[in-house]
């Protein structure tokens, strides 16, 4: 059994995080040139250099579509995972019909970049930056100029774990960036120092 890096730069330097991956497997889900499960590997660089990696349905990953699908589906992952607990979702026939699945790995696991810093805010600003990268791409944010009107676009993000503390922090702060969060199994965040966590200190 080979073992697979989840966390190529982990947010806590002191270990590091191994889940053992078959060579079927791996070759299935990391192979760069291969689409598993009819999804394309893609790569976004952020602002100072930082390169993500995500899977999409969309074949022209890189390029904007030539028609706007009508929602865009961000999927944020928790801990310790990548892309591919997403699996499932990103090959329903349902989501992907008039929607774009976009699954992408956070700073610092599976195929992503790790950040100089690994705070909470730096975190929050480079899934940010990716989010309005994503609107960009698939025309949410630019001229009426596809078939699909604009105001029938819709962005939905779905976060899951550490992903939907994530998305609660984008939904309280910039909750311009989509239209609905999808946010399951973490707490509900209570935004006062009258109920002191480490959840709450991370929303600080």
């Amino acid at each position: 059994m080979n073992w697979h890096w989840v966390c190529s730069q982990p947010p806590i330097s002191t270990y590091w995080l191994l889940t053992p991956c078959s060579p079927t497997a791996q070759d299935k889900l990391w192979n760069l040139s291969k689409n598993p499960n009819g999804l394309t590997h893609a790569f976004y660089t952020l602002s100072h250099g930082i390169r993500l990696h995500y899977v999409t349905s969309d074949q022209r990953s890189n390029e904007p579509p030539k028609i706007a699908p009508k929602n865009v589906i961000i999927f944020l992952h928790g801990f310790p995972d990548s892309w591919a607990l997403w699996q499932s979702s990103l090959s329903s026939s349902t989501l992907r019909f008039g929607s774009a699945l976009v699954a992408v790995d956070l700073p610092g696991y599976g195929g992503s970049d790790g950040l100089e810093n690994h705070g909470a805010t730096d975190v929050l600003e480079a899934v940010t930056e990716f989010v309005v990268g994503m609107r960009e791409l698939y025309g949410i944010d630019g001229e009426d100029d596809m078939e699909m009107p604009k105001r029938e676009k819709r962005v939905i993000i779905v976060g899951h774990d550490w992903g939907c503390i994530i998305g609660s922090r984008l939904a309280a702060e910039a909750p311009q960036l989509a239209d609905r969060f999808i946010l399951s199994n973490a707490p509900h965040v209570r935004s006062s120092p009258t109920f002191p966590s480490p959840i709450w200190a991370f929303n600080r």
